[in-house]
């Protein structure tokens, strides 16, 4: 099995808008501080987690930086997806060539994924990450809140 692009970015978009709904409703009132949206090659898995700036400064003790490890965020796993569009072991059974075209493939993700947390409440300085070949957060851009 190859990777399909196509359907690759259709399970994303899916995943995307699922973890946007859930964060609406579980937490109406909060403010996403760091969305974070991982795909893990090997595990044939993706997930969108989103942080808020209160519990950041509780993880790490301070308001001036912000927590990058989407496992303790407190909204962790909000949404998460089983891909069918590439098969388990990919990153294994490629040495890492998977990334050549799972990276370029996760920043049109990302694009998508700040145009749907931008109708969202955002903390001053929010940020949307989105991993790569060599980091879980390797991949950073401002949210901006869109009127």
């Amino acid at each position: 099995m190859r990777f399909d692009k196509a359907h690759y970015l259709t399970e994303m978009a899916a995943l995307v808008r699922q973890a946007f709904k859930s964060f609406q409703s579980v937490e109406p009132t909060a403010r996403a501080y760091v969305v974070s949206i991982w795909t893990d090659p090997d595990a044939a898995a993706s997930s969108v987690s989103v942080e808020t700036r209160h519990h950041t400064a509780e993880f790490i003790g301070t308001v001036d930086g912000f927590n990058d490890s989407p496992a303790d965020f407190q909204y962790r796993d909000l949404a998460e997806c089983d891909h069918a569009s590439f098969p388990p072991l990919w990153e294994e059974r490629t040495s890492g060539e998977c990334w050549d075209v799972l990276e370029p493939a996760l920043l049109e993700v990302a694009k998508d994924a700040l145009s749907v947390f931008s109708a969202c409440s955002l903390e001053e300085n929010a940020i949307l990450g989105v991993n790569g070949r060599r980091d879980w957060f390797e991949h950073r851009f401002s949210l901006q809140y869109a009127a």
